[in-house]
């Protein structure tokens, strides 16, 4: 016979840190990467304006090469200038929206992972996470200021603490194990009420924590 395996208190908080901690470092190295590419766009986008900048200065110099009167030359010159500057701003826009995109994800996975952090710091059930996560970011102000989690004015730590102190915050926060002798029973029943495959939100709250931050 193959033998029962039964988690305990501890391996199931370790397997829920575990979880935890593994999303949060997927996230980090994920925004890594994003902002490495940002800096690539950024250097390329300043190549961009070196040579756009370069061609009207040769196209200056071919026309003063060809003589033409000062009225044509104002006026090429004009039609370049707005030219260039058209393509220019087209681009700007565009990696402008790139950079509050980036933004936006960034600032999306910070406030996902601080509440993850105060979730499990508080012992909420891994069945309840999700939907406690859904009800904070609907019902609540939430915003970064100065890189820190905000949550109506308050940091995201202090916010949830005074959370766990109230009436209904017990629904959602496993009870401290009892003291003394227990049955085996009761050990079966704890096992049962965490379910591992549900500790990280990571995923499933990204398009809530996005449309909270428009």
């Amino acid at each position: 016979m193959s033998e029962e395996i039964v988690y305990t208190a501890e391996s199931q908080q370790a397997a829920i840190e575990k979880a935890v901690a593994d999303a949060i470092a997927a996230n980090n190295t994920k925004r890594d990467a994003q902002e490495q590419g940002l800096k690539q766009n950024r250097d390329s986008l300043l190549a961009q304006g070196r040579e756009l900048k370069d061609k009207l200065q040769a196209n200056e110099d071919e026309l003063t090469n060809q003589r033409l009167n000062e009225t044509n030359v104002a006026e090429i010159r004009s039609e370049i200038e707005t030219k260039l500057r058209e393509e220019y701003d087209t681009q700007l826009s565009e990696q402008k929206n790139a950079l509050d995109n980036l933004q936006k994800t960034m600032d999306t996975k910070t406030i996902n992972s601080a509440l993850d952090a105060q979730l499990n710091d508080l012992k909420v059930k891994s069945t309840l996470r999700n939907a406690l996560k859904a009800e904070l970011l609907t019902e609540n102000k939430i915003s970064l200021i100065d890189g820190e989690v905000m949550i109506q004015d308050q940091d995201v730590a202090s916010f949830m603490t005074t959370w766990s102190k109230s009436d209904k915050s017990k629904d959602f926060i496993l009870a401290e194990p009892s003291s003394g002798g227990g049955s085996s029973g009761s050990n079966t029943s704890a096992t049962k009420s965490v379910d591992l495959n549900s500790v990280s939100g990571t995923d499933a709250f990204m398009s809530a924590i996005e449309a909270k931050s428009k």
